[in-house]
């Protein structure tokens, strides 16, 4: 009777044949290896020795040299793989199998479907193995599960250290450079905005735009993640503070802002929104209804859905993220930014005790890890520490940020928020009609002062922004950029 190793070894799907038509195939002809290097690799071979004999062709084609059965005999002289099947003799055994070139690239196809399809029998017996035994967690299980999901269908190794050619890297960049490609930035929708972040947003980097409560973290948020839908960007927001409900009534409030047909004595805030959903005061009029009916309307097509974040952890979030992004990837969106509101509220994936510093941490480097993952930026949203209040000039810095220096070190661009009218508003009206008239003309200030305290390869400094709280409105102002340096 067949012991369990030979069974599952009968069972697994392979075609030696296929793989032996692609080699002499690549030993012939060279320029197949080209059409299939992106995607086809050693380990999709199911004999071992094909697949190092592949790994040598790869090498040798990849320093320019030949690869035919004399040169890459040389290699494999003393492999005792290759000798229980022949020797070196079996090059030419290779060659005698050898597909044409246009049929080599369908046996390739089929050498990696069936690499994967034994990944996944693979997965599904360690993954039944690991569920019946107890002791880790359900959550812990499925994200592991998720992963290792991820890098079959990639027909990638879990785990595996990303090598880049510095070459090929250069080489980008240059074509970049010079016009023949861009590497556009993602737009925030504010142009002041994105001149100061060097262009916009940037895939696979992290970005925290912080504030005391009051200071319009959200209203910046939301105004970026509208920027990019609506220059065709699918953008999610997982919100932790508001619900759905909520989010809607700035987002109206904002959309009617901008309505040309709306009379600006008919202005809509969001709390009037809330108002007139609970029957207190006044109800809206006719002009009012109609913008709100026309802001819903332009709602449809935006790309940028709200999640319900509550209790998600940052594993949580890359799992739903992904699927989002995937599903939008098929409808034929370009993935950008995700916006997390805000980092604070994010459930810790791992309890630290009473250490909420180093929960902290795990989470703000999840959300670094998760960026570079979903190769999208990654804005989320933090609390400032009250050390900013104690100061006579209440602009934050970066030590400013609550519970970790993790949050700012892993970041690729802080972006501190201050508004000179939150603080006017919330001092007593001083006495004497000079000083009463410059406290006034403090509280109507709609300047939002975007910090840009850190920015990986930008400048540091201040870009001045009209905000319209009330409204969610966030957009130019005439002064809008001063430069302060580069940042370290």
């Amino acid at each position: 009777m067949m012991d369990v190793e030979e069974e599952q070894a009968r069972k697994s799907p392979r075609n030696l044949d296929a793989e032996q038509a692609l080699l002499g195939a690549l030993l012939w002809t060279n320029e197949v290896y080209h059409k299939v290097s992106a995607w086809l690799k050693p380990e999709h071979f199911y004999d071992p020795v094909h697949g190092r004999i592949f790994e040598c062709i790869a090498d040798r084609i990849g320093r320019d040299l030949k690869a035919d059965a004399v040169t890459v005999k040389q290699s494999f002289e003393a492999d005792s793989g290759i000798a229980e099947i022949g020797g070196t003799q079996y090059l030419a055994v290779l060659l005698e199998s050898a597909a044409d070139s246009a049929a080599a690239i369908e046996y390739a196809q089929l050498v990696y479907d069936l690499s994967v399809r034994r990944g996944l029998i693979s997965f599904a017996r360690d993954l039944q193995a690991e569920a019946v035994i107890p002791g880790e967690g359900a959550s812990d299980l499925l994200e592991r599960a998720e992963t290792q999901l991820v890098e079959i269908a990639r027909g990638g190794i879990a785990n595996e250290t990303r090598v880049s050619s510095l070459y090929g890297a250069a080489g980008r960049v240059l074509s970049d450079v010079s016009g023949e490609t861009r590497t556009p930035a993602i737009t925030t929708g504010i142009s002041d905005l994105d001149k100061a972040l060097a262009g916009g947003l940037r895939r696979s980097k992290k970005y925290v735009i912080a504030g005391r409560p009051g200071q319009g973290k959200t209203v910046l948020g939301l105004a970026i993640q509208h920027g990019a839908a609506s220059a065709g960007f699918f953008s999610p927001m997982f919100q932790y503070e508001m619900d759905d409900d909520e989010v809607a009534e700035r987002c109206l409030s904002m959309l009617a802002a901008t309505d040309t047909d709306l009379s600006p004595f008919d202005r809509i805030t969001y709390e009037d929104i809330a108002r007139w959903r609970t029957g207190v005061g006044d109800p809206p009029n006719s002009n009012q209804k109609a913008a709100l009916a026309r802001a819903r309307e332009r709602m449809r097509d935006l790309p940028m859905p709200i999640v319900d974040a509550s209790g998600m952890t940052v594993p949580a979030i890359r799992s739903r993220a992904r699927q989002l992004y995937r599903d939008a990837e098929r409808a034929g969106l370009e993935p950008g930014p995700l916006i997390v509101d805000y980092l604070q509220l994010i459930t810790a994936h791992t309890s630290r005790g009473d250490s909420l510093t180093a929960e902290t941490t795990d989470i703000a480097n999840g959300l670094k890890q998760l960026a570079k993952q979903l190769k999208v930026p990654v804005v989320a949203l933090s609390q400032l520490s009250r050390a900013c209040e104690q100061r006579q000039d209440k602009r934050p810095q970066l030590g400013d940020l609550r519970e970790s220096g993790a949050i700012e070190q892993n970041a690729d661009g802080v972006l501190m928020l201050y508004r000179e009218a939150y603080y006017a508003e919330n001092e007593k009206a001083p006495e004497g009609a000079d000083a009463a008239a410059e406290w006034a003309d403090r509280c109507n200030d709609r300047t939002l002062e975007v910090l840009i305290r850190k920015l990986r390869g930008g400048k540091i400094g201040v870009v001045r922004l009209h905000a319209d709280v009330a409204r969610n409105l966030v957009t130019n102002k005439a002064a809008d950029w001063v430069e302060q340096g580069r940042a370290a």
